[in-house]
């Protein structure tokens, strides 16, 4: 789903490099220099330049790895009257364009005046807590899961850069409207601050018209006729509505002009507009009320701070908030906003409602920006009423003894070269000055140094060197125990919240048997990783594998007369006994042989946490039968098949089965994913996914905690077709290394938000799309897939050495440099460093000169080659009835 964002100049130059976010699903614009459009001629303006660059880009489809501050989106900052000819809206190659997919138009291009302290990098760029999220990482999934309910006629959501709007429920249907607009209930007085929907009371939801900023009076004239619901800024518009509302932004001359998407657009909705427009009225409208939903504004200082307490549930009375900085030692007593600050030579005492931003300039610099935690930055430098540092501008340029012509000279504090651009052996110091109650005369620093004002930061701001610091510092202090541990709550939560398991224990089974292929991944993995896919989704292409012709995984239930659990792994010949909730507590002992078993048990509904807690004691849930639970993994340790996490899921498929719950496929691949985050060995969902579905396929998943992946099936020709299926080799290469340490060290760096690696991800994302692509070639042209397909494959392996340069260590280069010559591409499935190595070779003849020079030279005395095909039916359950022998088989 395309994002359209419209962001400060500056930010747009550097918005991709900072943010690591790729421009194939980003695309950022600014408004024109010198040009107010308001929020509907903004959407206007934001939709006619993403129109315009996919046209002059067709190929933006892929994923843009370039600085964008040298080309692309970054260049559209010319003036409306030089770039668009006559009735721009009437072309039928942009109606065609605005129907083709599904777009998010953020605004969030102004000048944060009330916000100071993100002005330069943007409100919807500002952070919300310590681990890096932001107002676009938290707002978008929510967004884009209401887009994918929308019905075939609407294709736009519009939404201020400003607000955070969540709601904890499943996005409902979004109606058939032309307008639709979402709403929550709110109090007068925040009613009079925003839009209000003024809906009949005599009929429920319909729009009767819209207020803007009712006041407490005016409001009260409609309490008894009418519903009033706060307009959050978030609405839908159909294509038709799009168009009027393009149309409307249009002067006389063709050209965007301003036009209020909220006061004027907004006003002329309804059954009995204020302000009637007979195109916008004659639009159908429909307001959804938003059920526990939650409407953050994040517009001013003290807005930050409330908001974020809010958000994160930890109350802040005393109004501090420190991001980006080093403030060891400082004197902070209250109504505190310290953002940017380097370490300075010593630390500061700040008086109650002091702030202070310090932005990095050109390539060592820094400006100095103090001011007042209520400050507005707006009039007049003269007016008295124009307040900097919580008081009147001009008593703090007295007591300062500043005497600068071109501050007080300035048509507004915004555009007054208040700030100083000092180097950081200065900051210190000079902020001190600046932050004193007077002084005895004006800083030698601050009247001789270059000054910047408040809108000149914004184009200054050297962001990724605010973006590094940020980085170094966050990554110095992350707390990994602590995000390690909401993540799995994250992900846990859910099955814990009302979803009680309520397995049942009878006869009618003599057995139960589960078996699996491995799976191997060809394009695409890490982006099924949490946190990265909970926040943008995750692709991947991987195909089910047997070994030797068997499916290697295994998991047989049988009953037992006694109430307890025996548990027995035939490879690692280990078994223990269970008979109290207190044995199965241990499950995240990750090297026990038990932990994968006894973690599938408590998921099934033996653990107090997933029943409800309506039994006393295992003994008292089992009732006098037990079972035995035998699971059998004869694969070589480290293998890089996703060996554990299928095991997971063919033990819980097994267990479900036995226990009569009915599991899908899908659900089982989402609950092994759970488990995984139970055993603390993190993970993504891709491994299970690989071995409980068949064959080779494409796996989607959308933003969200709730990870169940879109499967699209791909053909097995590749690796079938009998000129073909010689070409693919798997070879064990004896060497191995641990994934949870591969994986912890990606993950952190997932958290970090690390922008190079953030766009290693989406390039993977979408090469997943790529290597679908190649595979589906097979059908039409099979050598030239098969090429098509190891080109893909190497490049893949390449896509994980830039994410991990550790998963290629030399031993395996060495295993490499022997068999590249004869290969179309190779790889190491999983997280890499050792395991299994999958090779496709240019053609039978080189297969076969593959394995004698590997046989020739094994790297260790466990290496050997596999035979290897495609696992037909995934994840494969059997029940044996206990009245008679014949088996019941279901795929679950």
């Amino acid at each position: 789903m395309k994002k359209l964002l419209s962001l400060p100049p500056n930010l747009v130059r550097a918005f991709h490099a900072v943010e690591g976010l790729p421009a194939s699903d980003y695309f950022c614009t600014s408004d024109p220099v010198g040009h107010k459009l308001g929020s509907g001629g903004g959407t206007a303006w934001l939709l006619w330049q993403a129109w315009q660059h996919a046209s002059s880009h067709p190929s933006s489809s892929e994923p843009s790895s370039s600085e964008p501050s040298s080309s692309g989106p970054s260049s559209q900052q010319a003036t409306p009257s030089s770039s668009l000819p006559s009735q721009p809206f009437s072309s039928p190659a942009f109606n065609k364009w605005l129907s083709a997919e599904r777009r998010v138009l953020i605004h969030a291009g102004g000048q944060s005046r009330r916000l100071p302290a993100y002005a330069p990098s943007g409100k919807v760029l500002a952070p919300i807590d310590a681990d890096g999220r932001n107002l676009l990482s938290e707002g978008l999934p929510f967004c884009e899961a209401l887009m994918q309910t929308a019905p075939a006629s609407i294709h736009t959501l519009v939404l201020s850069g400003d607000v955070l709007i969540s709601s904890p429920l499943p996005a409902q249907p979004m109606p058939q409207a032309d307008v639709v607009c979402y709403a929550l209930p709110a109090a007068p007085e925040q009613l009079s601050h925003h839009g209000v929907y003024a809906l009949s009371a005599a009929d429920g939801l319909t729009l009767d018209f819209m207020l803007q900023k009712p006041s407490v009076t005016e409001q009260q004239q409609y309490t008894s006729t009418h519903t009033l619901l706060l307009d959050i800024g978030l609405w839908a518009l159909s294509d038709r509505a799009v168009q009027v509302l393009c149309r409307r932004s249009c002067q006389a001359d063709g050209n965007i002009g301003f036009y209020d998407l909220y006061g004027q657009f907004g006003t002329a909705l309804g059954r009995h507009p204020h302000t009637p427009d007979a195109e916008v009225s004659a639009l159908s409208v429909a307001i959804v009320p938003l059920p526990e939903g939650r409407f953050l504004h994040f517009g001013t200082t003290p807005e930050l701070i409330t908001s974020v307490a809010t958000l994160t549930g930890q109350p802040n009375p005393d109004a501090i908030w420190v991001e980006n900085s080093v403030t060891e030692g400082w004197t902070m007593p209250g109504r505190n906003v310290v953002t940017g600050v380097p370490r300075l030579s010593a630390p500061l005492a700040l008086r109650a409602g002091q702030c202070v931003d310090v932005v990095p300039v050109g390539a060592e610099a820094y400006a100095l920006r103090p001011y007042g935690y209520a400050d507005a930055f707006r009039g007049a430098p003269t007016d008295p009423a124009t307040l900097f540092m919580g008081q009147p501008l001009g008593q703090w340029l007295e007591a300062h003894h500043v005497t600068q012509p071109d501050i007080l000279g300035a048509a507004d504090i915004q555009e007054a070269p208040l700030f100083p651009v000092v180097g950081l052996e200065d900051a210190g110091p000079l902020l001190a000055w600046m932050l004193a109650p007077s002084a005895d005369a004006c800083h030698p620093l601050y009247a001789n140094a270059e000054r910047l004002s408040a809108d000149q930061l914004m184009e200054r701001a050297n962001l990724p060197r605010l973006y590094r610091q940020r980085l170094a510092l966050r990554e110095a202090r992350l707390d990994e125990p602590r995000a390690f541990a909401r993540l799995r709550a994250q992900i846990t939560e859910p099955l814990l919240a009302g979803h009680e398991v309520c397995p049942q224990i009878d006869d009618q089974y003599a057995e139960v048997r589960a078996t699996a292929p491995l799976r191997m991944d060809v394009s695409g993995g890490w982006t099924d990783t949490p946190p990265f896919c909970i926040q943008h989704g995750g692709a991947v292409v991987n195909v089910s594998l047997l070994l030797n012709g068997n499916a290697p995984l295994s998991c047989f239930v049988h009953p037992l007369p006694e109430p307890r659990i025996h548990i027995i792994s035939r490879d690692l010949n280990q078994q223990c006994f269970v008979s109290t909730y207190e044995d199965l507590a241990d499950y995240a002992h990750l090297r026990s042989a038990f932990s994968i078993p006894k973690a599938a048990l408590a998921l099934v509904g033996f653990d107090p946490r997933f029943n409800g807690g309506r039994y006393a004691s295992l003994k008292e849930q089992l009732n006098g039968r037990g079972f035995e639970l035998v699971m059998n993994s004869p694969v070589p340790a480290g293998s890089g098949l996703g060996t554990s996490s299928v095991l997971a899921a063919t033990v819980l498929a097994a267990l479900a089965a036995y226990c009569h719950l009915d599991w899908s496929r899908e659900e089982i691949g989402y609950r092994t994913l759970v488990l995984e985050q139970l055993l603390t060995s993190g993970g993504g969902w891709q491994d299970q996914y690989g071995g409980i579905i068949p064959a080779a396929k494409l796996l989607v998943t959308q933003p969200g905690t709730l990870q169940k992946p879109a499967i699209t099936p791909l053909p097995s020709t590749l690796w079938t077709l009998p000129d073909l299926a010689p070409c693919h080799l798997l070879y064990f290469t004896g060497i191995t290394r641990t994934a949870r340490q591969i994986l912890g060290q990606i993950v952190r760096r997932m958290f970090l938000r690390e922008p190079l690696q953030q766009r290693h991800l989406f390039e993977m994302k979408q090469h997943a799309y790529v290597m679908a692509d190649a595979i589906r070639l097979a059908d039409v042209n099979p050598q030239q897939a098969l090429e098509a397909y190891g080109a893909c494959l190497r490049a893949n392996w390449q896509q994980n050495q830039q994410l991990d340069a550790g998963c290629n260590p030399p031993a395996v280069q060495a295993i490499c440099q022997q068999i590249d010559d004869l290969c179309l591409g190779y790889k190491l499935p999983g997280a890499g460093g050792g395991g299994f190595l999958y090779m496709v070779a240019r053609d039978a003849d080189a297969a076969a000169l593959i394995r004698r020079r590997l046989t020739a030279n094994p790297p260790s005395p466990t290496a050997g080659f596999y035979e290897f095909g495609l696992g037909r039916y995934g994840l494969h359950v059997v029940k044996v009835p206990a009245s008679d022998s014949n088996s019941n088989t279901t795929h679950p």
